[in-house]
């Protein structure tokens, strides 16, 4: 009798199941239409405002960002204690926000434990007193302050527009004035602070929007030089509030020097003459504090020609005099080392060094992690940095067997500094340098380092790279986070402070815990730029590896393990079987194996 009379209810609903495969079908055509419209409306634009080459013209960009910049922003605090780089506006705890790390991360190098933070582009050392007590560091994760030889550490910039930071300087002329430029940035990229990084206002206007600042100089009080990597370079004449090449008002916007500012620096004896080095153009010189730049010193002899080099960075010496140069240099595209350039007469005359081959030939990553610097009080110490940095105590005649830094300090070099001349000591120089992971030191030439990252939170997460245990508070103590350079970490109960632990190298990615047993985690690696749906398909071309930590060893346990979660693909990996490449093990988040299909 049930049956009878569900039946004519049954019926309609057969009857409507029938139907929506064809309504299905003409919405999915208006879709298709709809999508292929509003492509060739993107499309027409693009061209619109694109160069020859497809590229996005440079006046378009930046009428772009200056829209960007003038247009009216909502005036209510994005949360309570918001100060846009106001008083106080140090860090952002104490808000609505606590911070949980990695601060730092715990990683062992064969030299033995070592505290692990995010990338440092840049550094700066106050002169006054007696001794390194000031620094400050432009990483990815902001501007961080020390006034205690490095001991602690706190963030500066953390209420500012934009955090990722390029450069960092300080005012010569009075201290409290700090210039920090940003990278990345889809508008404001420079900031002024005279309170020693208390406070901090937007400067540079139009000039200074969208651009990647590599390095900042000050010659005079309120001259201010900025080489940006998308322009070239900038000069301002008040302070940082406008940049131009129209003199006397430098307020016009454009760039003193167009093209890749890879390279800033004052002259190590005569603060008003300037060096700046333009990839694939030279090392061009100003006396007149960045005014003019009349010289090439890559115009000179022995110097590389002009166009079969891209990346460019130098160092000259103090003591005894400033008559020699050096010059690391990578070919066009950084698809191989050029060598290492030498000048022992200003840039009048140059010489390949020949003991640089090997080391470029064992380092590799030229462009990303080039950086060169010479012991100011000694013209033959010469440190090159690429992955690892190596030291020469001839002048770049020849560098040692292994690099200083292999095993005890971590790896991707991006900044070398030394303490300032009022600060010095018995040669060698102290000289510090900036990595990928963090801010490391040496007080004897490169035998011995120390990593001084206590207490920076620094780590560049990426999206969908975070995750956590779940179902019970004892579950919520476990937390993992794939960061760019640094890998997956890990967070467990009894970790003191704000310590995570590195487990897993690489560039960590996108990650997630086991709904169940949250000492069992899958990550995916090397692929945070790629949307979810490609993924599977650049597994497939660059043979890219997903990495799973867990107890079980039945390959369907662990498979079950590896693609619940959202940002991972949903279905066995079949069209991927023969390179896709999974790690299995047991004893938890330390402990990661590797299971290939082939």
């Amino acid at each position: 009798m049930k049956s009878k009379q569900q039946q004519p209810e049954k019926e309609p609903q057969e009857r409507g199941h029938q139907e929506r495969p064809e309504s299905r079908k003409r919405e999915e055509e208006e879709e298709e239409r709809e999508r292929l419209t509003r492509r060739m409306i993107e499309e027409a634009a693009r061209l619109a405002h694109s160069d020859a080459g497809g590229n996005v013209r440079g006046d378009v960009w930046r009428q772009g960002t200056g829209q960007i910049a003038g247009m009216r922003r909502f005036p209510k605090p994005l949360f309570a204690g918001f100060g846009g780089g106001g008083p106080g506006s140090a860090s952002l705890v104490g808000a609505q926000w606590t911070q949980v790390g990695p601060a730092p991360i715990r990683a062992t190098f064969p030299s033995g434990p070592a505290a692990v933070a995010g990338r440092v582009y840049d550094i700066a050392i106050d002169p006054s007193g007696a001794s390194d007590q000031k620094i400050y560091l432009a990483t990815l994760g902001g501007i961080w302050k020390s006034t205690d030889g490095s001991t602690t550490w706190a963030p500066k910039t953390d209420r500012l527009s934009w955090n990722q930071m390029g450069a960092v300087a300080i005012d010569p002329s009075n201290h409290a004035i700090v210039y920090a430029g940003a990278i990345f940035s889809p508008g404001p990229s420079l900031f002024r602070s005279i309170d020693g990084g208390e406070t901090w206002s937007t400067v540079g206007g139009a000039a200074m929007l969208g651009q990647d600042v590599v390095r900042i100089v000050i010659p005079s009080p309120g001259v201010v030089l900025v080489a940006t990597f998308i322009y070239g370079a900038f000069r301002s004449v008040d302070g940082g509030l406008s940049f131009g090449n129209n003199s006397p008002s430098y307020n016009n916007n454009a760039a003193m020097l167009s093209g890749q500012a890879w390279d800033l620096h004052l002259d190590t004896a005569t603060p008003n003459k300037v060096y700046a080095c333009i990839g694939g153009q030279g090392i061009f010189v100003s006396t007149d504090g960045g005014a003019t730049f009349p010289t090439n010193l890559f115009a000179n002899p022995g110097a590389p020609a002009a166009g079969t080099y891209n990346c460019l960075t130098m160092t000259q010496s103090t003591q005894p005099d400033g008559k020699t140069l050096y010059a690391s240099v990578a070919a066009a595209g950084n698809a191989s080392y050029l060598g290492l350039y030498k000048s022992t007469n200003g840039g009048t005359s140059w010489a390949a060094q020949a003991g640089a081959t090997p080391v470029a030939a064992a380092s590799g990553q030229f462009g990303f992690n080039q950086t060169i610097g010479v012991d100011p009080q000694n013209a033959s110490r010469l440190y090159l940095g690429f992955e690892d940095v190596w030291l020469s105590t001839n002048g770049g005649g020849a560098f040692g067997a292994a690099s200083v830094t292999a095993g005890k300090v971590h790896s991707d070099h991006h900044a070398i500094a030394f303490s300032p001349q009022s600060h010095w000591g018995a040669p060698p120089t102290r000289v510090y340098v900036g990595t990928d992971g963090g801010f490391a030191a040496s007080p004897d030439g490169g035998t011995n380092w120390s990593n001084l990252n206590e207490g920076v939170a620094t780590m560049l997460v990426g999206l969908g790279a975070l995750d956590i245990g779940r179902r019970s508070t004892a579950n919520s103590q476990y937390s993992y986070a794939g960061s760019q350079d640094n890998g997956t970490s890990v967070r467990t109960p009894g970790l003191p402070g704000k310590d995570w632990t590195f487990s897993l190298g690489g560039d960590g990615s996108q990650v997630a815990a086991d709904t169940w047993d949250p000492t069992r985690a899958a990550c995916l690696g090397g692929c945070a730029r790629r949307r979810p749906q490609q993924w599977s398909q650049r597994l497939c071309r660059r043979r890219r590896a997903a990495y799973l930590a867990t107890s079980a060893s039945a390959e369907h346990q662990y498979r079950r393990q590896l693609f619940p979660h959202p940002y991972l693909p949903r279905r066995d990996p079949v069209p991927c079987r023969r390179s896709f490449e999974l790690k299995h093990g047991v004893g938890g988040p330390d402990r990661w194996h590797r299971l290939a299909h082939r």
